[in-house]
């Protein structure tokens, strides 16, 4: 009796073993599924902002007086003493010129333009008339004592103390004031010349011609 008691406890070990294996293998993940990885977005191209292609081409204007013509290359100064330089090619001039020819230094003008290029170039009023130069050409350096001028430093006097004492000359639209920096010669008037710089003047008589001022 006890030995076939022995022999059916074995038999249902055995029985509840090989009954719990599948439950215990369906206990194991299965691996993942192999997922590919999304291509990364690119980056959409970001449009100009509103009204940013617009002001490239907005047109602005610039009012001053004419202190150099060159080719079809104006040089304009305002009464501020703010210069800009504008290419007139392809302006319309109007007022008391007509044409790219007829701009000349000393013109008070207002420049209607899109960045540097000149649309319309309207000219207000000509330059005053410059006194007749008499005698030879002369020079004379030294350094400014004082300085008169109209608005826009087209117009004046200056004093200039060298070895013959504090001498005045006039200038006028035909006058030509410059200076040098970084090898090239920059145009000015009056606006940019103060007391204490030092100056070679060429002048006819006690009208000044060239004003060299040097940096």
């Amino acid at each position: 009796m006890l030995a076939t008691l022995r022999s059916l406890a074995v038999a249902l070990a055995l029985t509840l073993a090989a009954g719990t294996a599948p439950a215990d293998a369906d206990k194991k993940k299965s691996p993942p599924p192999n997922k590919k990885t999304p291509p990364k977005a690119q980056p959409k191209h970001k449009p100009a902002a509103k009204g940013e292609h617009h002001h490239r081409h907005k047109t602005e204007s610039f009012h001053g007086m004419i202190v150099m013509v060159s080719g079809s290359s104006i040089n304009i100064k305002h009464s501020n003493g703010t210069g800009k330089t504008f290419d007139a090619a392809k302006a319309a001039i109007s007022g008391q010129a007509t044409s790219l020819q007829g701009l000349k230094k000393g013109q008070l003008v207002t420049v209607h333009h899109v960045g540097k290029e000149a649309r319309k170039v309207n000219v207000e009023k000509q330059p005053a008339a410059s006194p007749k130069l008499r005698g030879k050409v002369e020079h004379y350096a030294g350094t400014v004592e004082r300085i008169q001028t109209d608005q826009f430093g087209d117009n004046g006097a200056i004093w200039v103390k060298g070895h013959g004492g504090v001498k005045r000359f006039g200038v006028h639209n035909e006058t030509n004031i410059d200076y040098k920096q970084g090898g090239k010669t920059i145009v000015h008037t009056l606006q940019g010349v103060t007391k204490g710089m030092k100056v070679k003047v060429r002048h006819q008589g006690n009208q000044a011609t060239h004003v060299d001022v040097v940096k």
